[in-house]
């Protein structure tokens, strides 16, 4: 299951929760759940019902150069393996950097970050993806794992 939610937050909302959020830090959605971030899921919850905040689903602002290999959200062994549903907000405006190109490894696709900016892609946490390395610039991502 793949879903790209459209223009869910506003260009205020991400600037807001980049001012107000460690990057890098996780956040239980017990401990620490901002209005923003509220918002992100109840478009998801909207739309993927059967989504859950359980313990130890959790949400990041992510900044990252090396991107990511292919993997699922699901992990393995002892990694993740609670994670049913994967999502992301793409906060940074696409212009802002270069490289950092989402993609679904099978069947092939391309989520291109003018697509993806303020919008939300939302995936079973058994899709293969990844995201290419930041070439120049900053790229900050909303990233959350729901069990």
């Amino acid at each position: 299951m793949r879903l790209l939610l459209k223009n869910v937050i506003s260009e205020e909302y991400s600037l807001a929760l980049l001012d107000s959020t460690n990057v890098g830090n996780v956040f239980l959605f017990a401990d620490n759940f901002p209005p923003v971030v509220q918002q992100v899921y109840r478009e998801i919850k909207k739309n993927v019902p059967e989504i859950r905040l359980n313990e130890p689903a959790y949400w990041q602002i992510e900044k990252t150069k090396l991107g990511h290999i292919v993997h699922n959200d699901k992990g393995d062994t002892e990694h993740m393996t609670w994670c049913t549903y994967g999502a992301s907000c793409l906060l940074s405006p696409p212009e802002e950097y270069e490289g950092g190109e989402f993609f679904y490894v099978k069947p092939d696709a391309q989520v291109r970050a003018e697509e993806h900016y303020l919008s939300v892609v939302v995936h079973d946490s058994e899709q293969l993806h990844k995201v290419s390395s930041i070439k120049k610039g900053d790229r900050y991502v909303l990233l959350m794992f729901f069990s």
